[in-house]
């Protein structure tokens, strides 16, 4: 019975179908990196959330300081950038050494022109970073901000015995785990964000290359040498995809990226349907080379994008600006068909014509909706379905 049924036409569909999809989102979630490469927002994000952490109205805003620290602007990109990830490790560094800085005593050195130490280290001057850092909160005005560094300081300098290298251990974990709850409340953010952009997008790129489900699965399941094109192509990328699941320090996107270009899908030629969406992806890079980003992930992302728009081609998937499909083919095109057409009545017409957009928008919305759910959801389905289609084959004689 598991046999029939994962070699039937409809089970057969469902994997083509998935696969479409699959490929679909990975051209949305790339040109999703690409817009978010352009506006920079998870560099903006954080910036933002870490300003907010220090912003008490009375005090100098740490968050800001912390930015100009030679740790933190060496992981930017370029001047004009911010950094997109900041480890709670390299923050509380930073913090300890930005916070410490504000407890050393300076003055101005009228014959050298310059701002330097008023005490030196080597007369008394405190060295120790905990001390340092204790010093530079209690010249903090009194905010709920500094209460909560002093109740770090108080909690760490309270271990009895300890020496101060494990004391500043124990207020480098504290600031660590303050960092890590603030950022699991942006993710939370940004991932609202994302599934806002991700969806705009999925519908753009639903409608760019004129992805129809609905018409999609009916050519699918209607012509079996289709399906027996791609459901080779399926079982490849399911197989690289096992492959690179294996690599456990890959994000699931990567994973998902590796797998498709180990799998080859391209083909010679680039479909005349994608032609205007390949210009635009064209003229952007062309763009970032004009402002020198000729090595930016960013033109990385333009040419994957692209690279996707050559597999969908290649896999004649029955998708784009096509007569025969949706909503191109919806006008008669037989002389019985004009026949007919013109004999109708205008209610009849306008009928016709209803329904048959309706359910072409309704195959859009369908389109757009699953893309959106994400590459990484739509390859794991795809390698489930195809391990579940290889357990119910019959073994060959």
């Amino acid at each position: 019975m598991l046999s029939s049924l994962t070699n039937s036409p409809l089970f057969e569909t469902i994997i083509c179908l998935i696969l479409a999809f699959a490929l679909l989102s990975l051209l949305v979630s790339t040109l999703t990196e690409v817009v978010n490469s352009y506006f920079n927002e998870r560099g903006q994000q954080l910036y933002i959330v870490i300003s907010r952490m220090f912003d008490d109205g009375l005090n100098v805003n740490f968050g800001q300081l912390l930015y100009s620290h030679p740790m933190i602007t060496n992981i930017r990109k370029d001047t004009n950038s911010l950094p997109q990830y900041i480890s709670n490790n390299m923050f509380s560094q930073v913090l300890i050494d930005v916070i410490g800085n504000y407890g050393r005593s300076y003055k101005f050195d009228a014959a050298a022109n310059a701002i330097a130490l008023q005490n030196d280290p080597g007369k008394g001057a405190i060295t120790d970073p905990f001390l340092l850092f204790q010093a530079g909160v209690n010249n903090m005005k009194h905010t709920d901000l500094k209460l909560m560094l002093m109740n770090m300081v108080e909690k760490s300098a309270s271990l009895s015995g300890k020496e101060l290298e494990q004391r500043l251990a124990q207020l480098d974990g504290m600031i660590q785990q303050w960092y890590n709850d603030q950022m699991d409340r942006t993710s939370g953010w940004f991932k609202d964000l994302m599934r806002k952009r991700l969806l705009i997008i999925s519908l753009l790129v639903a409608v760019g290359l004129n992805v129809d489900s609905i018409h999609l699965f009916k050519n699918l399941y209607t012509h079996p040498t289709l399906r027996s094109q791609l459901l080779p192509v399926a079982e490849v990328v399911a197989d690289n995809l096992a492959k690179a699941k294996t690599d456990t320090t890959l994000t699931a996107l990567q994973q998902v990226y590796n797998a498709v270009a180990a799998s080859s899908l391209k083909h010679p030629g680039k479909d005349s349907s994608y032609a205007a969406l390949h210009g635009i992806l064209r003229d952007l890079k062309e763009i970032d080379s004009l402002q020198q980003h000729r090595d930016s992930t960013r033109i990385a992302n333009l040419q994957t994008a692209s690279d996707i728009l050559d597999d969908l081609a290649g896999l004649n998937i029955p998708i784009g600006w096509h007569n025969g499909i949706p909503p191109l083919n919806l006008r008669p095109r037989t002389p019985e068909a004009k026949r007919h057409w013109e004999q109708a009545s205008s209610w009849d017409r306008f009928g016709t014509i209803a329904a048959l957009l309706f359910w072409y928008v309704l195959g859009i919305a369908i389109t757009a909706f699953s893309i959106s759910a994400g590459a990484p959801f739509w390859f794991d389905l795809l390698l489930k379905l195809v391990n579940i289609r290889r357990a119910g084959k019959k073994p060959e004689s």
